[in-house]
């Protein structure tokens, strides 16, 4: 699998637990951040999610959707 593959997967996952956080009302991304840090789930790249990289994420996911 490539790495771009990877991303892809990790995109998908980390996008709908992101989601699942903004449907419940916290957009904060910072928020964000801390509660997938305590969750333990994994950041792409780095050890900790960081508001900037829940950021990455969602833009991600926004190109994604306006191009399918």
């Amino acid at each position: 699998m490539t790495q771009r593959a990877i991303l892809a997967v990790f995109d998908e996952a980390a996008s709908a637990l992101i989601g699942q956080l903004v449907e419940v009302g916290i957009a904060d991304h910072a928020d964000i951040a801390r509660r997938l840090n305590r969750r333990g789930f994994p950041c792409w790249g780095r050890p900790r999610w960081t508001a900037g990289a829940v950021a990455r994420v969602m833009q991600r996911k926004a190109r994604h959707d306006d191009t399918a």
